[in-house]
């Protein structure tokens, strides 16, 4: 529950396509108070970024350069906010460099001219002189409609002729901006993140780059927006409500950054600590499901079949069908309440659920392991304990050799000094305990006095036991602290 990318409020400006103008582009930097845009294709799949300093740095070049122009006459009309006032085709593309027409327009010819893109004012003949240089646009500038030289233009054939209302300098620097945003965007050593980065993540890779925004994309690598520095400042926790435990090694990672709300457990209250008051449920029964069930009765919600049904199991499989020394009076008269909702046959389902449970078919040995497994800090040791409830622990002593190898692998991966695993059977209620951990004999001989203990197999037999917490653990913690 770390906070992720999805917690933080990050900019959603329009995304555009490789063809969409510069200007265009701009325009959108500006309404949105970004310093830069996702460029995707037709799936919303990411293909470059541009930035401010990409449009900057286009800009500057032309100033030195001189511009060379590659945009479709549509583009071009739209960036000059123009007219087009010849018979061109919309798409049709228009390229070449750009000249501004002196007053005097007998110094055109077609070496100086020649396919270029030619800005002019109100000259007499310009019309004329650009077709004979075989110019291969020309921008005309604050030229009134309805004068000779729109009539010409109108009838100008193959040259491309656009009005604007710009004066020359101005047009000029539209016309800049009417290239396509794949002629400036980068499309190299993009550095993106997805929506489910951790920001701890984000913060590392950002403070080794120096790109003022970063595009943010889905699972499917799709463009959700763009993400920068300061939007980290700020962003929510995740909320969160713990059930059935209130310990921070048996919590999900994250928990310290996230926001606790509640906590519902009927454990032992370990090392968590809050950050301010929170609603906390503890109660001694066997089951935490008791306590839901409860909350559903006082807050007068009536559950759903199939949810009366599921705490049913709930309750039933913390309590080994009421044979745990936990079950309560309490447990007891909520599950059959939850019966009553769902006509579900405890017995039968009790039975169904303890033999699907060491099913081996499907199951590894660390899976078995893992099922139900605690990491406990007592004293200065860490401790895991594990439990595979069954109806006799004899169907899974074929299985010894390759769960003590399990958790020998478990004992390592964990960084624990002990780990134990509980094989609690129903029928005649007791649990065969294997171990693994240096000094666990003599951990579990002074644990439990007088119980038969198997040294070469690793195992101890403790009738009667059925609980970790009200059986195994308290005699481990009697011993260790």
């Amino acid at each position: 529950v770390k906070p992720q990318l999805s917690d933080v409020q990050f900019d959603t400006p329009p995304i555009v396509g490789p063809g969409v103008t510069v200007r265009k582009a701009w325009d959108i930097m500006l309404n949105h108070n970004v310093q830069m845009i996702a460029v995707a294709d037709e799936d919303c799949k990411l293909v470059g970024v541009l930035n401010v300093s990409d449009i900057a740095e286009h800009d500057m070049r032309s100033a030195y350069d001189g511009l060379y122009v590659e945009a479709t006459a549509f583009n071009l009309a739209s960036a000059l906010e123009g007219q087009m006032i010849s018979q061109t085709d919309d798409w049709e593309i228009i390229s070449g460099p750009l000249h501004i027409s002196t007053d005097d327009v007998g110094y055109m010819n077609n070496d100086l001219c020649g396919g270029s893109v030619l800005i002019a004012g109100n000259q007499k003949g310009i019309v004329e002189a650009a077709i004979k240089a075989n110019v291969r646009c020309l921008v005309l500038c604050q030229v009134d409609s309805g004068t000779d030289i729109h009539n010409s233009a109108s009838a100008a054939g193959n040259l491309c002729v656009i009005s604007t209302h710009y004066d020359p300098y101005r047009a000029s620097r539209m016309i800049s901006h009417a290239v396509p945003v794949s002629n400036l965007m980068r499309t190299d050593d993009i550095i993106s993140f997805h929506i489910d980065d951790f920001l701890d993540d984000v913060r590392s890779t950002m403070l080794k780059n120096r790109a003022p925004s970063y595009p943010v994309l889905d699972a499917e690598d799709r463009v959700l927006g763009t993400v920068a520095r300061f939007h980290l400042l700020n962003h929510s926790r995740k909320k969160v409500i713990l059930v059935d435990h209130n310990e921070m090694s048996q919590s999900v990672p994250g928990l310290e950054q996230a926001e606790l709300l509640e906590i519902i457990d009927h454990h032992r209250i370990a090392d968590l600590q809050t950050k301010s008051a929170v609603y906390f449920r503890g109660e001694p029964v066997g089951s935490t499901t008791t306590l839901i069930a409860s909350l559903y009765f006082e807050n007068g919600v009536t559950p759903s079949r199939s949810m009366a049904g599921l705490m049913v199991a709930g309750i039933i499989s913390d309590t080994v069908i009421f044979k745990s020394p936990t079950c309560t009076e309490k447990d007891k008269r909520m599950a059959y309440r939850m019966v009553q909702l769902s006509g579900i046959d405890i017995d039968q389902l009790g039975e169904e659920m303890f033999s699907a449970a060491v099913s081996t078919e499907n199951s590894t040995p660390e899976a078995l392991l893992m099922r139900d497994f605690k990491e406990l800090k007592i004293g200065a040791r860490r401790v895991g304990i594990g439990q595979v409830t069954c109806m006799s622990y004899d169907s899974l002593e074929h299985m010894h050799g390759e769960l003590l190898e399990g958790m020998e692998k478990v004992k390592k991966n964990r960084n624990c000094d002990f780990v134990l695993l509980m094989l609690t059977q129903i029928i005649d209620a007791g649990t065969l305990l294997l171990y693994v951990g240096e000094g666990a004999e003599e951990l579990l001989t002074r644990a439990f006095t007088g119980q038969e203990l198997k040294s070469a197999e690793h195992y101890i037999i403790l009738p009667g036991v059925m609980s970790r917490k009200k059986q195994v653990v308290p005699n481990i913690s009697a011993v260790l602290d």
